[in-house]
């Protein structure tokens, strides 16, 4: 296998664009591609048995949350840009890590982890927001940010805790 130069990989990265751009956009969809790889954002760690069902929970709520949300109504170009930075970031993170962790040439990039996701993520679930889905009788939001997620970490953490038990 080849060595990590850095000077090397950044040569081979512009003399050979479409191939990195072609890199980049394989390690884009692999990890997008399903739910369950998304659903190692540090969640086996607080979850061991039920890391998966945690994260669809989690996410669901999250989703809710975001497509409901009529509080802040975003424009069209403000909701373009939230999007095309969250995947901005995401090119310059992956990048920094084909540069630094992978073999000159390599076809994958090495040493991206799920969790350089999480501060960005919220660019994408802002978007979200759709006005036609609001929700017919209003309650308080800021209930649910912090009484929803307590209960239900609490409640996966007891199923958790019991079905290592078992």
């Amino acid at each position: 296998m080849k060595e990590l130069i850095l000077g090397e990989q950044f040569n081979y990265v512009i003399n050979n664009p479409i191939r990195y751009a072609k890199i980049l956009t394989k390690h884009t969809i692999d990890n997008f591609d399903n739910l369950k790889n998304l659903s190692f954002l540090n969640a086996p760690m607080f979850f061991p048995k039920t890391a998966y069902k945690a994260f669809i929970v989690i996410l669901a709520y999250l989703l809710f949350i975001s497509v409901t949300d009529s509080s802040k109504h975003l424009s069209a170009k403000t909701r373009l840009i939230f999007i095309l930075s969250f995947f901005v970031v995401f090119a310059m993170t992956s990048t920094s890590m084909y540069l630094s962790y992978t073999p000159v040439g390599a076809s994958f990039i090495n040493g991206y982890q799920k969790r350089y996701l999480f501060p960005i993520l919220l660019l994408l679930l802002m978007s979200l927001s759709i006005k036609k889905v609001e929700l017919k009788n209003k309650f308080k939001y800021s209930d649910l940010y912090i009484c929803y997620p307590s209960a239900l970490f609490l409640t996966i953490s007891i199923i958790d805790l019991l079905i290592s038990r078992i």
